[in-house]
């Protein structure tokens, strides 16, 4: 049957349709300031994390007519950095020019080897009667910019035992040899890890399914990365289909499993149960890159699929979080905020003070900041950090960390403007307090990132308060705790 090509290349896109999309963003509200987000139009999954030729490269799928033409385009935009915190916009990458592709570059990764960028990546298409059929496709950027596929596709269609939900291979390169894991959906409509291997880049085969023992991987599992750190094999994935309460939990959530390093040969993968990555609530599809020195950096799409946010009404919506390096701890994965974003860092306060039982401390931190609040001496009961907040503390992104029921609840019911209510404005988890607790907050213009005790806890969250919530507002519950804050206004990232 034939295949229906609806998208176009960018460059065929009228100028004038794409300068009314930009238009209508530049008037937005809502523009981050030191967070990757498209010039118009919506972001989502980050692709092609690596290191190539002295600079980082970043790309996001991006479809910028969205929400103002009817205009069908999705590619992947394409960034590099010096840095991992300023980055230049070098535009589209990969966009539908084939027949591979008609109907868009789904996700996937690149590695460096030698001369070129590598890049493993599902093409999407769709025929007549609107069946799809993946294909995974091997591309090569030089150092001279040259973007080449590699025709015929690594592999075309699904393999016999699994729907054409087949998609997001992640590569790497291991004792001269390529492998990558692909997301999946088998025919009994369950989610599962497929491993592909290949001894060139070249010609790629099936080797096999990960055996997850007895992990819940819903109906699809998409955006698998599977690497090593500390001589432990990781696995950080997004089942789909897991959401029992809608109010309770988000409708799709990052895991990761942490184990012994997977066996090549049979892919048998001995890991500890299942743990959320995120405990906030929009972080979906992450993607990690080896860094040149050694450190494992790890980006996501702040946002999740079927979910609406207000900048919509200004042709805009998604934004990516700030890069994190991962550590290993007592069985957890730690995200520590990436250090070089400390060279944004303008103007700073310090307080030190006793905070006394049912009294309460505020202080201007404005909208795009820093802030690491420190608390010496083990919290019994409970203490809030009403964040974003009005003066009065009427509006706020509120944080609890309840030291009584040993959990950590992040409550947005009077962030601002209301996001997602049918999916619950509160979000809690367990948590053991120890004898300091240490909460460090990234606060951009409709975004929140918060890392307790570097990182062994981490919420991601869109929110999108009024101008006038410019505050942090501290509420002691419990018996009197010493408290130190820093807190830095942040510049906004370098652009080109």
């Amino acid at each position: 049957m034939q295949k229906i090509k609806r998208y176009q290349r960018y460059a065929d896109i009228p100028q004038e349709i794409l300068d009314q999309a930009k238009a209508l963003t530049a008037g937005s509200p809502y523009r981050q300031h030191y967070h990757i987000e498209p010039e118009s139009g919506f972001l989502n999954d980050p692709n092609g994390f690596s290191f190539f030729n002295g600079q980082y490269h970043l790309c996001y799928q991006w479809s910028p007519l969205r929400y103002c033409a009817d205009v069908w385009y999705q590619g992947w935009f394409h960034l590099v950095s010096d840095d991992l915190v300023n980055w230049r916009a070098q535009g589209p990458l990969i966009e539908p020019e084939t027949v591979y592709d008609s109907h868009g570059p789904y996700s996937g990764s690149a590695i460096a080897v030698e001369d070129e960028l590598i890049i493993f990546y599902t093409g999407n298409t769709r025929d007549a009667a609107w069946q799809r059929t993946p294909y995974q496709m091997i591309a090569r950027l030089d150092k001279q910019g040259n973007f080449t596929r590699q025709l015929p596709p690594a592999l075309s269609a699904q393999p016999q035992g699994y729907t054409d939900h087949f998609r997001d291979p992640k590569i790497w390169r291991q004792d001269g040899h390529y492998y990558a894991v692909i997301g999946a959906q088998k025919t009994n409509l369950q989610g599962s890890c497929v491993v592909l291997y290949s001894a060139d880049a070249l010609t790629w085969q099936v080797k096999g399914e990960i055996g997850l023992n007895d992990v819940e991987t819903g109906y699809m599992l998409e955006c698998p990365d599977y690497f090593e750190l500390d001589e432990q094999g990781v696995l950080i994935y997004c089942p789909q289909g897991l959401c029992v309460d809608k109010t309770r939990q988000n409708i799709y959530d990052v895991h990761y499993l942490l184990g012994n390093k997977l066996n090549k040969e049979n892919l048998s993968f001995d890991h500890q149960p299942a743990q959320i990555l995120d405990h906030g609530f929009d972080i979906y599809a992450t993607q990690t890159l080896l860094a040149p020195d050694g450190r494992r950096v790890l980006v996501g799409w702040m946002g999740v699929s079927e979910m609406g946010y207000p900048s919509e009404n200004f042709g805009h919506c998604g934004t990516l979080t700030i890069p994190r390096e991962l550590t290993l701890s007592a069985g957890r994965l730690h995200q520590r905020p990436f250090a070089g974003l400390q060279q944004l860092r303008g103007e700073h306060q310090r307080h030190e003070f006793t905070l006394e039982r049912a009294t309460r401390r505020a202080f201007y931190s404005g909208a795009v900041s820093e802030t690491v609040i420190t608390f010496s001496g083990a919290i019994t009961e409970n203490i809030t950090l009403a964040l974003r907040a009005s003066e009065t503390g009427e509006r706020k992104t509120l944080l609890t960390l309840d030291a009584r029921r040993q959990q950590i609840v992040l409550d947005r019911t009077d962030a601002g403007q209301p996001i997602n209510i049918d999916y619950g404005t509160r979000r809690s988890s367990e948590w053991a307090f120890s004898a300091q607790t240490r909460v460090h907050i990234f606060s951009d213009t409709t975004s929140l990132e918060i890392f307790i005790n570097d990182g062994a806890w981490v919420a991601s969250s869109r929110i999108f308060p009024e101008a006038d919530q410019n505050w942090i507002i501290i509420e002691n519950h419990d018996t009197a705790i010493s408290c130190e804050v820093d807190s830095w206004q942040l510049n906004a990232m370098q652009k080109a």
